[in-house]
């Protein structure tokens, strides 16, 4: 495991805390462009934030961290990156998220919210811990593609309190009731 310590040059661009980072394959430093790329089963851990998944990529300048899935040759996702912020976690086809404005976009995430599952094509991640998403389904199936869900064009989630949805259907084995 390797750390990227708080910059010592007191620039605006400073990483107020210690970033730890490891690698199942390999690291590679960028250092004109301040980037490390971590590859295979990749873990970054900064301040109550956790990331893992195949590809990550930590831009110290943008102070922002992009993860994605591994595609193998026949085009399943290997090692989804798994995002976790205190007690809220996920996983997703893609995540971007920034360490300074605690904002992310993700893209097909699943995650659970209380008991169900909830799915998201586009995913906004809010400093407050809201989130936005496009295209969700809530479901108590547990399958990445489920039997049946609720069906939402778009929606707002409120942690540990309330889901707010935009115009909302049933789907039953992808049939549109």
């Amino acid at each position: 495991a390797d750390t990227v310590a708080p910059d010592s040059l007191k620039k605006s661009n400073s990483i107020d805390a210690p970033i730890d980072y490891i690698a199942g394959d390999s690291i590679i430093f960028k250092m004109k462009s301040r980037v490390i790329e971590v590859y295979g089963e990749g873990n970054v851990k900064y301040k109550d934030i956790e990331l893992s998944s195949g590809k990550i990529d930590l831009d110290l300048n943008k102070r922002e961290v992009f993860a994605k899935a591994i595609i193998d040759t026949t085009g399943e996702k290997l090692d989804k990156p798994h995002f976790k912020q205190s007690s809220d976690e996920f996983d997703a086809d893609s995540m971007r998220y920034n360490f300074d404005s605690k904002k992310g976009l993700a893209y097909g995430i699943i995650t659970e919210q209380e008991d169900g599952y909830l799915h998201s094509q586009k995913t906004k991640i809010h400093e407050n811990e809201e989130i936005h998403i496009k295209g969700g389904k809530y479901t108590t199936c547990d399958l990445d593609h489920p039997h049946f869900y609720v069906g939402m064009t778009r929606g707002k989630v409120i942690p540990k309190r309330q889901i707010v949805t935009g115009p909302a259907y049933l789907v039953i084995e992808d049939i549109t009731t």
